[in-house]
């Protein structure tokens, strides 16, 4: 500090500092300069001796009179935008400075502008001032733009920074009095004159009803938002909205609204859930709106919407709304003439006489044929093929599904009238219609177009078949020569029966006749006999024995035995007798244990099929009961629990 004495006054000198610069800045209006100064982002650069902390030398009081003065001087310019843009950066997270300057740009009405920069944390606001900026963006003069700014709010602010139903309150009575002047305006310009819609744009009533809707969905009222939605014609999000809250109650009373929204999302939705919203009311919903719009083109949309939802109800269900098949005959020809053969197809539930005079008045002659034929009106459907559509392949496959004889020489009377259509139905005879019988019936003296070049197509198709028949027949027999050929081979081939010595018990337990298998392949392929379990070559075989090429052997003896009991057990006689029987006849060519395996199949199978039914055989008890596993004695180990 510096004193300067005098007789009279004491002056207390000091050096400049950076707020005094600052502050000299602002008083030239050098603005930018001093933003600069201060360190502000976007002017730092512009200050050619600011060093780093040159900023943080300044006082608070300094930095504010700055930003202050920049904003009053930019809304004086009216440059309101750029004003808002810096206010995040000059107000420095000030709560105080933000509400300032919040109340003067609602005093402009400027809040549109504002709104997007104000903060929702650090700082946050008195919920008063977020109030204000709702219910300014919704006032008479808020300007351009204002409900758009409103529905970005609504969605991005959360409903604790104000109270949500002041807001809808406000929302709801702006959205009225617009409505009312919109109105007025429609009739005015009805009547010649300009009007200026301003505010009450389209763009800007769907806004705020969007916004409404928003505000209905924080308040809980969902009803009341999806009648909000539909009102602002975003189908998409009501239909969304419907199936996330399952507001099917809501969608029976304005299921006429979601289709009016969006006809093809909806009718999908609602076919969907057609147990929560029964066909029976949205029909009754689509007939009023089209009663309501009269001879206008809004019955014709009322009835393309019923459309729309019986062909999604349909595809979903074929058998849902049944009743109403009759009616949906009619909007196919009217909406969707390609997809009515289809329908016609696949739904029995429509009455033959309405849909045939339905596809007679709309020149539909390709499904008034199929109808024709469902009815059993065959020879009129052939007629109205050959005379309206001249389509001769067409005729050849009605007559080929019909499968009558008589329809054949109907086609063939009808054809042949004509050089034209005999000609083509030479052409397209052959898969199910003999050429021969055309060439027979073929008029003499009658020019047919192109008949030898068709004679010949016929003649050569004909080689082709005998050709393809020939070369068939000979595959199939070089096929049955190659597995005779096959089969004679297996049966020269020599079985091998092992040779088992007394001492020498390979893969059983025990001795003599309790002797018993072990393994899972157990007696097979041993070189004993399945029956007595003694081996088969041996003293035990003086008689000779039995080899199949299962693996099972027995000895002659054991197996005629065998055969023999069970003859007995069915009182008949033996089929083997002592003229082939004996020990040097002919042998049983059976297996006795694979028979009765597959025995044992087949009675499980018919058991379980026959519930609790038991089945018994003989001689190899067989039991099948419900519930309990089949028991199968084999010969062998009868013959083993015997000894």
């Amino acid at each position: 500090l510096y004193y300067v004495l005098s007789p009279k006054d004491v002056v207390v000198a000091c050096a400049r500092d950076a707020d005094d610069h600052v502050l000299w800045l602002l008083s030239k209006r050098r603005f930018e300069e001093a933003l600069a100064e201060c360190g502000i982002a976007g002017w730092t650069d512009r200050a050619s001796d600011a060093s780093p902390g040159h900023a943080r030398r300044l006082r608070a009081a300094t930095l504010d009179e700055v930003g202050a003065a920049y904003l009053a001087h930019l809304l004086s310019q009216r440059d309101f935008g750029t004003a808002a843009a810096l206010c995040p950066a000059l107000l420095r997270g000030s709560a105080e400075a933000w509400e300032r300057w919040v109340f003067h740009f609602a005093h402009l009405r400027q809040l549109p502008a504002l709104a997007p920069h104000i903060p929702l944390e650090r700082p946050t606001l008195r919920p008063t001032c977020y109030e204000v900026v709702l219910n300014g963006l919704l006032a008479a003069g808020a300007g351009e733009g204002a409900h758009e700014t409103l529905l970005e709010c609504v969605r991005a602010w959360p409903p604790t920074l104000y109270g949500v139903p002041g807001v809808t309150a406000a929302a709801e009575a702006r959205l009225t009095a617009l409505e009312g002047e919109v109105a007025t305006l429609a009739s005015a310009s009805a009547q010649g004159e300009n009007p200026r819609f301003g505010a009450r744009s389209p763009q800007s009533l769907r806004a705020l009803r969007e916004a409404l809707a928003e505000l209905y969905v924080l308040a809980g009222a969902h009803e009341r938002a999806l009648g909000a939605f539909l009102d602002a014609g975003d189908g998409m999000r009501a239909l969304a909205f419907v199936r996330k809250r399952r507001l099917w109650a809501a969608a029976r009373r304005r299921c006429g609204g979601l289709l009016r929204a969006d006809p093809e999302a909806a009718a999908a939705l609602l076919a969907e859930h057609r147990e929560e919203v029964p066909p029976g009311v949205v029909v009754a919903a689509l007939d009023a709106d089209a009663a309501e719009a009269g001879l206008s083109t809004g019955a014709d949309e009322a009835r393309s919407r019923l459309h729309a939802y019986l062909h999604a109800l349909f595809e979903r269900d074929p058998t849902a709304g049944a009743e109403l098949h009759g009616r949906q005959v009619e909007l196919y020809a009217e909406f969707a003439p390609e997809l009515l053969l289809k329908f016609l197809r696949a739904s029995p539930y429509y009455p033959l006489e309405e849909a045939l005079v339905v596809c007679q008045r709309q020149q539909l002659h390709a499904e008034a044929v199929y109808v024709l034929g469902r009815m059993g009106s065959a020879k009129q459907a052939l007629q109205l093929v050959l005379g309206e559509l001249r389509d001769v392949p067409r005729a050849v496959e009605f007559c080929a599904d019909q499968g009558d004889d008589d329809l054949w020489d109907e086609l063939l009377d009808v054809a042949l009238e004509e050089p034209e259509l005999a000609g083509e139905l030479l052409e397209h005879a052959g898969a199910h219609l003999n050429p021969l019988r055309v060439l027979r019936r073929l008029p003499e003296g009658v020019p047919i177009p192109q008949l030898r070049d068709r004679l010949a197509r016929i003649v050569s198709d004909f080689r082709t078949q005998s050709s393809l028949r020939e070369g068939c027949n000979a595959i199939l027999k070089a096929d049955c020569a190659a597995a005779a050929d096959a089969r004679l081979a297996s049966g020269r081939k020599a079985l091998r029966v092992p040779a088992v010595r007394g001492d020498n018990m390979g893969g059983f337990s025990g001795t003599g006749a309790g002797a018993r298998p072990r393994g899972r392949r157990g007696i097979q392929g041993s070189g004993r006999c399945c029956l007595c379990l003694e081996p088969v070559i041996g003293e035990g075989g003086a008689g000779g024995f039995v080899a199949f090429y299962c693996g099972h052997a027995y000895h002659a003896g054991c197996i005629q035995s065998a055969e023999q009991a069970e003859a007995a057990g069915k009182g008949e006689d033996s089929p083997v007798s002592a003229a082939d029987g004996g020990a040097g006849g002919g042998v049983l060519r059976r297996c006795l244990l694979c028979t009765t395996a597959r025995a044992a199949r087949a009675a499980l199978a018919a058991g379980i099929a026959g519930g609790s039914r038991a089945v018994t055989m003989s001689p190899r008890r067989l039991s099948v009961t419900g519930g309990t596993r089949p028991r199968v004695d084999s010969w062998a180990q009868q013959r083993v629990r015997q000894s």
